[in-house]
């Protein structure tokens, strides 16, 4: 731990090749090492990244600061960073998408989007008092280019059965069967073929 350095090398978690130099505020020099994830803003995103060296260089440009620091204890020691760079070198891939390889599955933080419908306030109620009102008939263009095909007018989704695809598509599966494919209408089928 270097409570001294006031900027941190960081391989991003995003598919390019340079490390970026980031700032780190006073208040997160104590929890600052080598082989910890932290959260930076990458243009306008924020993403994770992974500490690689202590820096003392600094740019003539602004540099942005760390966010946050994801771990208590380093997740790669200096010898999985090294392995990693080699990996990185030897591959030509980018640093931070090796690391992100070697740590388990599903430890970053991602964006999520929530959406939630209000029902409180009376907007987005259909007449009805519901929240959701039901589905209209859409015209749309078929295969064929042609439009004005319409849907039920229940606004029900029709089955394969109703349309009459359903037949057509079990007859493909029986002539793909009888020409000896290995794919019928009832899915995988065995082989009796042996090599």
């Amino acid at each position: 731990m270097n409570t001294e350095s006031k900027f941190i090398d960081v391989a991003v978690d995003s598919p390019v090749f340079s490390q970026y130099l980031y700032a780190v505020p006073e208040s997160l020099r104590q929890e600052i090492d080598i082989g910890k994830r932290v959260l930076v803003p990458f243009g306008k995103k924020i993403i994770t990244g992974y500490i690689t060296a202590y820096s003392t260089k600094t740019q003539a440009f602004e540099i942005k600061e760390v966010i946050d620091v994801l771990d208590d204890k380093p997740l790669l020691s200096a010898r999985m960073l090294d392995l990693c760079r080699w990996i990185s070198r030897y591959y030509f891939a980018p640093l931070g998408l090796v690391i992100k390889s070697v740590l388990p599955a599903g430890i970053n933080i991602k964006s999520l989007t929530v959406v939630k419908i209000s029902g409180a306030s009376g907007k987005g109620q259909a007449a009805g008092g519901s929240l959701l009102a039901p589905i209209k008939p859409r015209t749309f263009t078929g295969a064929s280019g042609k439009a004005g095909h319409q849907g039920p007018r229940d606004g029900r989704v029709l089955t394969l059965e109703e349309t009459g695809r359903g037949k057509q598509m079990a007859e493909r599966g029986r002539r793909n069967a009888d020409r000896g494919s290995k794919v019928g209408a009832g899915g995988l089928e065995p082989s009796t073929s042996r090599m």
